[in-house]
């Protein structure tokens, strides 16, 4: 989180390609949200800034794809071990191979999401279950929301929670490994392939959980159907219409509703984009969210 990034997190990526044996000329910064990205050009990589658990579960999930056939669909990270900066008490270095954004105005490459999901079906391996309630929840808690609001979304997350469950077990697509937030700013360009990042949330889940960003983009943020359908064809299945989707939809907003709360003390400018989101998953409320 926010609250645990180093003052200098650019010195920080620069520390640990150091350490990694890489290139850190020219390190600057990628994103600053509810994850730290620093772009390391002469290495072509990224680092992520994390604490030593979220550090360590996202190399896992690489590492599980990875072995499991999936490439660099995973991210490049599962060939980086962590590394440690001279924050006490944090680890970082998910060295990803660098580039451009990967989607282009479509979204993420749909290609990488169906190998990570295929090679990894039905295989739990060593990687812990997706959770989004944990993250839900811890959002919530450290939110600055009135009571009133709190406790709606609070409602709102407990009544989802054994839906979930139902909903995932009966997933047509199947469990596989989820990144658990596929959106475009989420893959990066290596040589014409896509690299996931910000593996953070990524776990053993229902596989359409990938494909929701995609439709969220289209219901919420106002992109064109055409997005939609072009994911939909390249990944090669279509969830739409399977029970429990409608769940698997709702967390994901709340998700993306809460990351904007988790920011808010950093970025004050999005309180109206926060009111508007919360409106969307409290009140049904149907304008457009803005893209990050």
């Amino acid at each position: 989180m926010l609250d645990a990034t180093p003052p200098d997190p650019v010195a920080t990526a620069r520390d640990a390609a150091r350490v990694a044996g890489l290139d850190a000329e020219g390190a600057h910064l990628l994103r600053v949200g509810a994850s730290v990205l620093v772009r390391l050009p002469a290495a072509a990589a990224v680092a992520r800034i994390a604490p030593v658990a979220e550090a360590a579960r996202a190399v896992r999930q690489a590492w599980c794809g990875a072995a499991a056939g999936a490439g660099g669909g995973a991210g490049g990270a599962a060939a980086a071990p962590l590394r440690r900066s001279r924050s006490p008490g944090r680890r970082h270095a998910l060295g990803l191979g660098g580039g451009g954004r990967a989607g282009g105005a479509g979204g993420p490459r749909p290609e990488r999401a169906r190998a990570l999901h295929v090679a990894t079906r039905g295989v739990a391996a060593d990687v812990p279950a997706l959770d989004p309630f944990a993250t839900l929840r811890a959002r919530i808690a450290a939110a600055p929301l009135d009571a009133h609001t709190r406790a709606r979304l609070e409602r709102r997350v407990e009544a989802l929670a054994p839906r979930w469950v139902e909903a995932a077990a009966a997933d047509p697509l199947g469990q596989a490994l989820v990144h658990g937030d596929l959106h475009r700013e989420n893959a990066l360009a290596v040589g014409g392939a896509a690299v996931l990042v910000d593996l953070e949330m990524a776990g053993f889940g229902p596989a359409s959980f990938d494909v929701v960003p995609t439709l969220v983009a289209h219901t919420r943020y106002g992109r064109p159907a055409a997005d939609v359908a072009a994911f939909l064809a390249g990944y090669g299945a279509d969830p739409r219409g399977a029970p429990g989707l409608d769940v698997l939809v709702a967390v994901y907003e709340l998700l993306v509703t809460t990351w904007v709360l988790a920011v808010l003390p950093q970025a004050p400018e999005l309180a109206e984009e926060a009111r508007v989101r919360l409106a969307g998953v409290l009140d049904g409320a149907t304008q457009t969210w803005t893209l990050r």
